[in-house]
């Protein structure tokens, strides 16, 4: 390519600016840490990218079996990031910042050329002059460069598998201009280099991520557009090179989906919760919603893990048969006006068109917004190319395109900003996608890596509210266990184990689970289950032998609760568990200091053994004839529990002991609104037989039946 002597000035400059720009705004990511994909494939995905020697073996270890599948470049790069400097972030947000300003720059040229290609047909001969194609270039790659929608793909590292496929899928489209432009000054020697390159920078795209498959194809459609301007193409090297490249496209098909693509695709939809209909017609949607992106791409707008509503028809949500409506007429504008409007279709070709491999019918996710890395480079060429069409002064033009990026910019700092750490990020996905399970999962495990068990166990309950997953009650229970909470990580684990979670640790973590919260026996039983799980298990082994000779020592089990209470005062689960045991005694003064010690003690918030002593108090208190004291604890067990039906039985049946039927059976209907349905113990409870003859009574215990 060459430049004029009067604008060579301005590649240097303008490339100067986009270094500039880019540095400023990315700046504050370069300690960001890994999150979400970064662990699970850059520092999780060990020894397959954790290259210690440069090695041709390592790098083929890496190539071959790093994670995911078939992307080797990336995972080599990763490797490379790692050989130099191991965990720490600030080289992968380098080397990703690089590879954003390189694809800038190719994208800076391909972006120009193709104008200069335009103008060059003979439909443009009584065309405006509009913006040189220097300026159309460099406002294009401005706006995308600092673009807030790029973040996802330049400070989400593991994206660099989209911004790397980015880059070579441009640079092998511009080594192929170039090649053609040297095939018309017959320099074929050059063209035969240019054309080598092209398949080189294609494989590597192909080989850093699928999403590049498209690229045989807008080849094609870019020699048709605008090197035949679209002509019948009847010459036979053409024609050679259309089946190329269409038998190119199935053969990368065939490498990412294998011999059977179909059956692949219907297996992805198996682990989702969506189906392939309901995919295909919400991406229309979302199509739309990337062009909103694109246009007002506000920080507040913009997050990792979306909870994008689901398409069931055309009409559920309706805007689906609209999106789809419109993603038609843009394709019909894209086709009608691509004899008089080259530019324009092309844009429009390249946008929908990129979009295909990751916006149809394979079952990933949904919406990801590193997914318009690729796609929108050219819409920001045509919003450019439009503009300096309409607006007489090119001045104007330039003025509304550095202002939109000035705006742009601010918005990509602020939305970096949020990747400053795991907790700041996952704050921000959680808040914008409060009814999706996994940013509350996320943000949960970072505040407990960060120490913050109190708050990790709040977001740890809210995710379980919406989705029940094992490894949350797992890593819940450890919290539980952090904050002493001992019966609740009981709880957890349990939970855990009953639907089938086996990962390495969880018997043992059970068991001291279990030995804190007094229930020595069952925890010996698992120690013994982890040590069967894993026989090197060293620290079960210990901790069975001490639990082992501490029960043969203290022999009966109010005499080991007592010195376990010894040696841990702070522990109430152990003081409670002794209560329960007095009690069943019949030692009840013993039992309730035991429970008023752990009341005293214990924070309402600490609700699972806050609420059990609570309720044994008030039972104890009116197995001893303190009625008020076990009505007024019932009370506060109501207010503090409103959903616990326990409560309001209990108090309802005191009411009828003191002789208030009214009261008694309005709290015997609360009771079973909140889920009581145990006729047979209503039956042979004698605290109801002041009001059991009462038709009130009778028509409220009959609602049980009927339940």
């Amino acid at each position: 390519m060459t430049l004029n002597k009067t604008n060579a000035w301005r590649i240097p400059v303008f490339l100067a600016v986009f270094c500039l720009a880019a540095v400023i705004l990315y700046a504050n990511t370069f300690q960001a840490p890994f999150v979400y994909d970064d662990i699970n494939y850059i520092t999780k995905n060990d020894p397959n990218v954790h290259m210690t020697d440069l090695s041709w073996d390592q790098l083929k270890t890496a190539a071959l079996d790093g994670k995911p599948k078939n992307r080797p470049i990336a995972n080599i790069s990763f490797a490379l990031n790692y050989y130099f400097g191991r965990e720490n972030p600030f080289g992968y947000h380098l080397v990703n910042l690089f590879i954003h300003l390189m694809t800038g720059a190719f994208l800076f040229i391909l972006i120009r050329q193709t104008a200069l290609l335009d103008a060059s047909l003979k439909y443009q001969a009584e065309a405006p002059p509009g913006l040189s194609a220097d300026w159309i270039a460099f406002l294009a790659v401005l706006i995308w460069l600092v673009h807030p929608v790029q973040t996802n793909a330049v400070t989400y590292m593991v994206q660099r598998m989209t911004s790397l496929a980015a880059l070579f899928y441009i640079l092998s489209l511009v080594l192929y201009i170039q090649g053609r432009l040297a095939m018309q000054k017959k320099r074929l020697a050059k063209a035969s280099l240019y054309f080598s390159s092209c398949v080189i920078a294609g494989f590597c795209a192909v080989f850093t991520k699928q999403n590049a498959g498209m690229l045989p194809v807008f080849i094609l459609l870019y020699e048709w557009f605008f090197f035949q301007d679209l002509r019948p193409i009847r010459s036979k090297r053409l024609i050679f090179g259309g089946f190329t490249a269409i038998l190119v496209f199935f053969a990368i098909g065939f490498f990412y989906l294998g011999a059977d693509p179909f059956e692949r695709i219907l297996a992805a939809y198996q682990r989702r919760e969506f189906t392939l209909p309901q995919r295909v017609m919400t991406e229309w949607r979302v199509i739309l919603y990337y062009v909103g992106l694109m246009v007002f791409p506000q920080s507040e707008r913009l997050l990792l893990d979306h909870d994008y509503p689901l398409s069931d028809s055309l009409v559920a949500p309706f805007t689906t048969g609209i999106s789809a409506v419109m993603i038609v007429a843009i394709l019909f504008v894209a086709l009608y006006s691509a004899k008089s409007r080259r530019f324009l279709a092309f844009c429009l070709i390249w946008f929908l068109g990129n979009l295909v491999i990751e916006s149809s019918v394979i079952g990933i996710e949904i919406v990801y917004e590193h997914r318009l890395y690729l796609p929108s480079m050219l819409m920001y060429a045509l919003a450019v190319f439009l503009l300096s069409r309409w607006l007489k002064s090119k001045y104007s033009v330039m003025a509304v395109f550095v202002a939109i990026a000035l705006v742009f910019s601010l918005w990509t700092y602020q939305r970096n900003q949020v990747w400053a750490s795991d907790v700041t990020f996952w704050k921000d996905v959680a808040k914008k996608s409060p009814r999706k399970a996994r940013p509350l999962q996320n943000l949960a495990y970072s505040l407990q890596q960060d120490g913050q068990q109190a708050q990790a166990i709040t977001y740890y309950e809210a995710s379980l509210e919406i989705e029940a997953h094992p490894a949350v009650y797992f890593n819940l229970g450890l919290s539980y266990v952090k904050e002493k909470r001992y019966v609740e990580a009981v709880d957890a684990y349990l939970q855990a184990l009953k639907m089938g979670y086996r990962a390495p640790g969880i018997h043992y973590h059970f068991a001291h689970a279990l030995s804190m919260a007094g229930e020595f026996r069952a925890a010996i039983s698992q120690y013994q289950a982890a040590i069967q799980q894993n026989p090197n298990n060293e620290g079960a082994r210990v901790r069975l032998g001490q639990l082992t000779g501490f029960l043969d020592k203290c022999r009966t089990p109010e005499a080991c609760l007592s010195q376990g209470i010894d040696e841990s005062p702070d522990n109430m689960a152990l003081r409670f568990k002794r209560g329960l045991i007095f009690e069943k005694q019949e030692q009840l003064d013993a039992a309730i200091k035991d429970y008023q010690y752990v009341l005293s003690r214990l924070p309402e918030s600490d609700r699972k053994l806050y609420l059990l002593a609570l309720n044994r108090l008030a039972m104890v208190y009116f197995q001893t004839g303190r009625i008020d004291e076990a009505m007024h604890l019932f009370a506060k067990g109501i207010r503090l529990a409103p959903e616990r039906e326990h409560f309001y039985y209990h108090m309802a049946a005191l009411e009828a002991v003191k002789g208030n039927a009214d009261r008694s059976v309005k709290l015997l209907r609360k009771a079973i609104e909140k889920g009581f349905s145990d006729p047979a113990q209503l039956k042979r409870d004698r605290r109801f037989d002041s009001v059991r003859d009462l038709s009130a009574f009778k028509q409220t215990a009959a609602k049980i039946r009927k339940q």
